[in-house]
């Protein structure tokens, strides 16, 4: 068992390594959608747009999106990071 283990490791290791990856991906994207929603109008047009276009248009409810439940109840991830949100100021 001991030799399985370490023949997979390397495998098992790329799959976790992608599966990271793709949370954390959600994760930004479920961010990014509800500060566009919040901050609605005070975000500049050109760049709305701009934002818009790579992620989608915004689900009408963030809160229903998919997010990593360890951020949400916790503020770590799945591999125990803390999580950092921050707040947009427009500083015109």
């Amino acid at each position: 068992m001991v030799k399985d283990a370490e023949k997979f490791a390397k495998e098992i290791k790329e799959k976790r390594d992608a599966i990271d990856t793709k949370n954390q991906a959600d994760s930004v994207l479920y961010q990014t959608k509800k500060q566009l929603k919040e901050l609605g109008d005070k975000v500049p047009g050109p760049v709305k747009e701009k934002v818009e276009a790579k992620p989608g248009q915004p689900d009408a409810d963030p809160a229903s999106a998919t997010a990593p439940r360890s951020s949400r109840s916790t503020g770590k991830t799945a591999d125990g990071d803390d999580v950092i949100e921050a707040d947009f100021t427009d500083s015109k």
